[in-house]
């Protein structure tokens, strides 16, 4: 765990400054505290997505392909879904139906960036 801080340091800060930008444009200076709160919680999951859940689960887990992507997969909609539920409640009501067709869409393309990945390696 370790060796993932400064990863998780570094998504953490870059993720928290462009989210207050964007919510202070957004909503101008009112309730800044709860702007602020919002953007720390969002970043953090964002990072640890990103930056802790991504790398251990393709260099650390021993399992199958199909595993990893399956977990890949809902790690990134489950963490998309909260952050969206978090900033746009009113959104996230209107994308609960498609969470299903973003799940399979997610694996198709962890499918296909893992072929890719591969490859590359």
């Amino acid at each position: 765990m370790k060796k993932y801080q400064v990863s998780l340091a570094k998504a953490v800060l870059g993720t928290f400054g462009w989210l207050t930008g964007i919510l202070v444009l957004a909503n101008g200076g009112n309730e800044i505290l709860r702007l602020l709160l919002l953007s720390i919680t969002c970043s953090i999951i964002i990072g640890f997505i990103f930056s802790v859940g991504y790398p251990i689960i393709w260099k650390e887990f021993t399992t199958n392909q199909a595993v990893k992507i399956g977990l890949s997969s809902i790690m990134n909609i489950g963490g998309g879904c909260l952050v969206i539920g978090l900033l746009f409640p009113a959104m996230f009501t209107m994308i609960f139906a498609w969470i299903p067709a973003m799940l399979l869409l997610s694996i198709v393309l962890h499918t296909i960036c893992s072929f890719f990945y591969q490859e590359a390696n």
